[in-house]
């Protein structure tokens, strides 16, 4: 019935809106372009207020009426979307919920065509009503389009500064977020996933926050030993990072709370994240299997350098079934990323399942 109304609406809405155009701008159908791109015009201020005024002189009152339907059902759709300033720079967040006991999970993006598949994949399999969503946009995407409405989700559009880290603290210290919330995963575009077997029925956020406890405060993927040009400081690496308000209470006193400028200051961003946990008394962990041969001791005489290039976890190349997530943009395996990912896009997984509210287990 539903999908009748709108092909009706949807055609409606085509036949009204074909007139309004510029004079001498040529027509194209929605959704379509002609072959020379979309059909545009730049006009100065002036012209700009003429050819409104001719526009608005043409539109029928039934037009009119349609109109304002139309732009007051596109704010309600796209309310959820933060405030913006006219240089990206500043937000607000408004619509999250009352955390109560809600993880909050941002997600940091900065458009690639890599960056880009691996959201669009975490968008189909990772998201869940069990947790509240902030993705944070760095710079121009195209992105948002694709994210889906809901009360749990918060698109927050920036500029790209600061790198990952900092821009974590600039969104945690906005709006009180690091006291609103008691869990929280800090997770960016540079990996895919969650990919979990077929035997699994474990939800991927509470795999990661069920890790956090009194004496752990922070969980990550993988641990690295020997970062580039820099003397051995085993830290975990920040692709994603499970914490607690404790957790971001000590990384939010001067480690992320400041906008990184270089690329080696973030480096050693990153690796001052995990020496700032342990130097408050409390210990860290990592998924990747090897980390747990030793309780409590890898990350004091670990040999490897770092694990997420290919063939370097031990010779061999880490599997995203330890992980959950894969780095992908540094041509780890590539066809198994490739495979896999056609694997969980084509058996329609889902975290809501599991993950979400009332979740009984996988589907």
């Amino acid at each position: 019935m539903f999908g009748g109304i709108w092909d009706n609406t949807y055609k409606h809405i085509q036949r009204t809106l074909r007139p309004l155009r510029a004079p001498g701008v040529p027509y194209s159908r929605l959704g379509e372009d002609d072959e020379s791109g979309p059909a545009t015009v730049e006009v100065g201020p002036l012209q700009h207020k003429h050819a409104m005024a001719s526009l608005l002189g043409n539109l029928t009152r039934q037009r009119r009426v349609l109109l304002a339907v139309l732009s007051l059902a596109f704010i309600l759709l796209f309310g959820y979307i933060s405030n913006l300033s006219p240089d990206l720079g500043t937000f607000a967040i408004s619509r999250l919920p009352d955390a109560n006991d809600r993880p909050l999970i941002i997600y940091m993006y900065h458009e690639t065509p890599n960056s880009h598949r691996n959201a669009a994949f975490f968008l189909a399999h990772g998201l869940h009503d069990g947790a509240d969503f902030v993705f944070v946009m760095n710079g121009e995407s195209s992105l948002p389009a694709e994210i889906p409405f809901g009360a749990h989700i918060t698109i927050i559009r920036r500029n790209n500064t600061c790198f990952d880290l900092g821009a974590y603290g600039e969104v945690l210290a906005s709006n009180g977020l690091a006291q609103r919330y008691q869990r929280f995963i800090l997770m960016n575009s540079s990996i895919r996933g969650p990919f979990l077997p077929t035997w699994s029925d474990q939800c991927w956020s509470d795999a990661y926050l069920n890790k956090v406890n009194d004496t752990n405060k922070l969980v990550g993927m993988t641990a690295n030993c020997k970062p580039w040009g820099r003397s051995i400081r085993p830290h975990l690496q920040s692709m994603i990072l499970a914490t607690d308000r404790t957790g971001i209470s000590i990384l939010l006193n001067g480690v992320i709370s400041q906008c990184f400028t270089k690329h080696e200051d973030a480096v050693q961003g990153e690796m001052n994240i995990t020496t700032a946990i342990t130097t408050a008394g409390y210990t860290v962990s990592a998924f990747m299997t090897a980390f747990s041969q030793d309780a409590g001791g890898y990350m004091h005489h670990c040999e490897h350098d770092d694990v997420l290039y290919e063939d370097h976890y031990y010779g061999m190349s880490l599997h995203p079934y330890e992980t959950m997530f894969q780095k992908a943009n540094r041509d780890i395996n590539p066809l198994q990323l490739k495979l896999l990912t056609e694997w969980h896009d084509r058996s329609g997984y889902s975290s809501q399942p599991v993950c979400g509210r009332g979740s009984k287990g996988r589907r």
